[in-house]
């Protein structure tokens, strides 16, 4: 029988194969690499368990780009009634 080449950490879950070009630096990044976790999981290559671990830290990781963004517009809106 041929040998699985899924690695798997110390639990048994499968490991996401090393990628250098994967970015979170945007919002748009952070969606694109969910968007690739839920196909990992649907086709059988990534473990539930860690995909959904992943993902709830993603969205944490969004929801701080949205609290950045509305910190930038409530500086420049308060920037302009000052004027």
């Amino acid at each position: 029988m041929a040998k699985s080449l899924k690695q798997k950490d110390k639990n048994g879950d499968t490991l996401l194969p090393a990628r250098r070009d994967v970015r979170l630096e945007t919002p748009l990044h952070v969606q694109l690499f969910i968007a690739r976790l839920i196909r990992e999981v649907y086709h059988g290559k990534l473990d539930e368990r860690k995909g959904s671990r992943l993902t709830y830290m993603l969205n944490i990781l969004l929801s701080s780009f949205e609290l950045v963004d509305f910190e930038k517009r409530i500086q420049e809106l308060e920037r302009n009634i000052e004027r």
